[in-house]
């Protein structure tokens, strides 16, 4: 019985529900991989996810609480979504869930800052495959990374420069990135 009531719990995110209207976590890389969620259901006030602080994954079921510890999920999906877990949980680090904005070719990250004076920030990161390593968006990481491809190392600074280096807040630069991404494979 158990058997049968845990292999209903991790199914792939596209089976049963509209893909938009879900939530659930990614156990492992491999899960991650996959799209393969546990604790799947649809959102609605009731079944939802919520980061707690940094250190917590909160996991939203008929009004009962299940608590993630970071670390032990490799990320997560909700309403269309899906979330990242990077780097491991130590002072001053980088640590935390990072929204996947687009995973054709090289995946593009944004994370959200914050500071007790301000609204905060959001910054912009890449990897080269959906499990490598996360690297702040910056023209020297990419002229590193894809210096076997100077056409789009090119056409990724052009953009960058235009912005003044950074990637800050503005849609249009992600619209302009994933035209990039598109025409300029690297």
């Amino acid at each position: 019985m158990l058997g049968s009531c845990l292999l209903s719990l991790t199914i792939p995110v596209t089976a049963g529900f509209s893909q938009g209207n879900v939530n659930g976590v990614y156990l492992t890389e491999e899960d991650f991989k996959l799209n393969v969620l546990t604790d799947q259901t649809q959102t609605d006030q009731e079944n939802t996810i919520e980061q707690e602080l940094g250190k917590h994954l909160l996991l939203y079921r008929d009004g009962v609480v299940k608590k993630y510890k970071f670390g032990s999920v490799y990320g997560y999906y909700q309403s269309g979504i899906k979330y990242r877990a990077w780097q491991k949980r130590k002072w001053l680090s980088d640590y935390g869930f990072y929204q996947i904005l687009n995973d054709a070719g090289f995946q593009i990250y944004s994370r959200r800052s914050s500071h007790h004076r301000s609204t905060g920030y959001t910054w912009y990161y890449y990897s080269k495959t959906p499990t490598s390593k996360l690297k702040r968006f910056t023209s020297s990481n990419i002229e590193n990374d894809f210096s076997a491809h100077p056409e789009f190392v090119k056409a990724v600074s052009e953009v960058l420069e235009s912005t003044g280096g950074n990637l800050q807040t503005d849609s249009t630069r992600l619209l302009i990135l994933k035209y990039l991404r598109e025409k300029v494979k690297p």
